[in-house]
C-alpha cells in the first residue's frame, strides 16, 4: 500500500472540495462577489491631533494617514496611484473630479505632517482631501476635525514700498 504525505493529502482533499462545489456544466455559475479592493478607494484620516483638540500657538499640525494611494508631490499623474494632500481651512472643500485651486485657504502639500502656520487664535475646520497630480479631487473621501488654537498670534505688516527681508524701522 502506497503512503501519501499530509500536504499531498490536504492539497486532494481541497481540490476534491472544489470540484464538487462547481456544480453541474447545466447550472449557471454564481457571479463571483466583487474584491473589497476592486470597490474600496484610497482611505484618509487624521492621526493627530485628537477632533475638537486645543492647540497652543498659532500652528495647526495634521499628522495624516492615506491608504491606497501613493502621496506623492504633484507631478501630473492622473492614473489614481499617486496624489497629495488638500487641506482646506475653514471652508468646504471642492466637489470630487472638481480642481482644486491654489489660493488663501487651501494648502497644497504632499508632507506630512502637514504644518499650517500663521493661524489667528479660535476655532478652525480643517478639511483633508486627495488630489492627483493636476490637482483634481479624486474621489469622495476626506477627513474633518475642528481645532481650537490657543494663540498667542502675531500679525504684522510693512508698507508695500519696503523690500522684501530688511528690517523696517
Amino acid at each position: 500500500m502506497r503512503r501519501i504525505s499530509l500536504p499531498t493529502a490536504a492539497a486532494l482533499a481541497g481540490l476534491l472540495a472544489l470540484s464538487s462545489a462547481c456544480g453541474s456544466d447545466d447550472e449557471p455559475a454564481a457571479p463571483a462577489a466583487p474584491k473589497a479592493a476592486d470597490t474600496a478607494g484610497p482611505g484618509l484620516t487624521i492621526a493627530s491631533p485628537a477632533r475638537g483638540a486645543t492647540i497652543a500657538g498659532n500652528v495647526a499640525t495634521l499628522d495624516l494617514e492615506a491608504t491606497g494611494i501613493a502621496i506623492v508631490k504633484a507631478d501630473g499623474d492622473t492614473s489614481g496611484r499617486t496624489g497629495h494632500y488638500h487641506v482646506f481651512v475653514d471652508r468646504d472643500p471642492v466637489a470630487p473630479g472638481q480642481p482644486i485651486p491654489r489660493e488663501a485657504g487651501v494648502v497644497h502639500s504632499a508632507d506630512d505632517p502637514v504644518v499650517i502656520p500663521g493661524l489667528s487664535p479660535g476655532a478652525h475646520r480643517f478639511t483633508v482631501v486627495l488630489g492627483d497630480g493636476a490637482h483634481m479631487r479624486t474621489g469622495g473621501t476626506q477627513a474633518d476635525a475642528t481645532l481650537t488654537l490657543q494663540g498667542p498670534s502675531l500679525d504684522a505688516s510693512a508698507p508695500a514700498t519696503s523690500p522684501t527681508g530688511q528690517p523696517y524701522a
